[in-house]
């Protein structure tokens, strides 16, 4: 088992400054990988920007579900039945991707409705669940990182990149997300529609078009349908072809809706399926709102930074 661990985050950071750069050329989907540079990895980039010779994330099973924290956001006005509606607005969006001849990408994701547990964790010797969860009270995100808007916590085997766990949290604090009109305030499917990209295994392009673009202006950037570049992306990760040797829909260890802690005494030593054990790379991925774009990745173990600034126009109404 290799016992280190990663944490990457991406983000769109609010500014007071404007800027505005020339559209960069499109480019080929990139999927995530394992390689981390401050473990001395090597994270060679091919001329689309992906990194290549390491392991791409993908999920070993042909299922895989998500659960929604019953709270909501008060703040936004966003119940959790709304909530868990946007989620699959967001997944469908890349479930109905067109792979060819009327087919589809090769994994279902199903929903397991409500739960209890809000923080972010993956149990190695408990149940588990992949949630969605709003952060109404406060962002406690690194210093530097700023007012973004999601944030994707995935954990991984670090030798085949087999994902393992993945939480979602959505920024509530600026009680400026939209759940109805993507032209009015900040879009939940939108953001939505990028943070399950990256929970299914995708990476950012440099396609200015594309879902997965590093880069959201909100009213004018269209997140909520796929390009060509997504399509090709969730298509070549998932064929509809695809033969997966596990169909279990259930997180490792099982379904909990309440956090490890809560959850009693560890299962044992049957906890780890041999084909899903691993170290659980957690992998993080920011999503925000603003003028300045930050394209970060932050090392759990290392606590290291590396980080590269982009620019982006925005309406000066969605600043605090």
């Amino acid at each position: 088992m290799n016992e280190r661990s990663l944490v990457r985050s991406w983000g769109l950071i609010l500014t007071l400054t404007f800027g505005l750069l020339a559209p960069r050329a499109a480019s080929a989907y990139c999927r995530a990988t394992t390689c981390d540079p401050k473990l001395g990895d090597v994270c060679n980039r091919d001329a689309n920007g992906c990194v290549t010779g390491y392991p791409p994330l993908y999920w070993p099973s042909s299922c895989v579900t998500f659960a929604i924290q019953r709270d909501g956001s008060l703040s936004n006005q966003i119940t959790a039945a709304a909530f868990e509606l946007a989620a699959h607005r967001a997944f469908d969006t890349w479930m109905k991707a067109d792979c060819g001849n009327g087919t589809h990408p090769g994994i279902h994701v199903e929903t397991l409705g409500l739960i209890e547990c809000d923080r972010v964790e993956f149990n190695s010797q408990h149940a588990n669940a992949n949630a969605f969860m709003f952060r109404d009270a406060s962002w406690s995100v690194e210093p530097g990182v700023g007012d973004a808007l999601g944030l994707t916590t995935a954990h991984f085997d670090s030798s085949s990149g087999a994902i393992e766990d993945v939480d979602v949290e959505i920024n509530g604090t600026g009680g400026n997300l939209t759940n109805v009109d993507p032209e009015d305030g900040a879009d939940l499917v939108s953001i939505l529609t990028h943070e399950t990209g990256h929970f299914l295994g995708l990476d950012h392009t440099r396609d200015a078009n594309s879902v997965m673009f590093a880069k959201y202006e909100p009213s004018v950037s269209d997140l909520r349908h796929l390009s060509a570049d997504d399509t090709a992306g969730i298509c070549a990760l998932y064929p509809p072809n695809l033969i997966q040797t596990n169909s279990e829909c259930r997180p490792i260890n099982g379904f909990s809706g309440v956090c490890a802690a809560d959850q009693g005494e560890p299962r044992g030593c049957s906890f780890a399926p041999s084909n899903r054990a691993g170290s659980g790379w957690p992998k993080r991925e920011l999503l925000g709102i603003g003028l300045l774009v930050t394209l970060a990745m932050v090392r759990a173990k290392s606590r290291l930074r590396e980080r590269l600034w982009l620019y982006l126009p925005i309406k000066s109404t969605l600043s605090k």
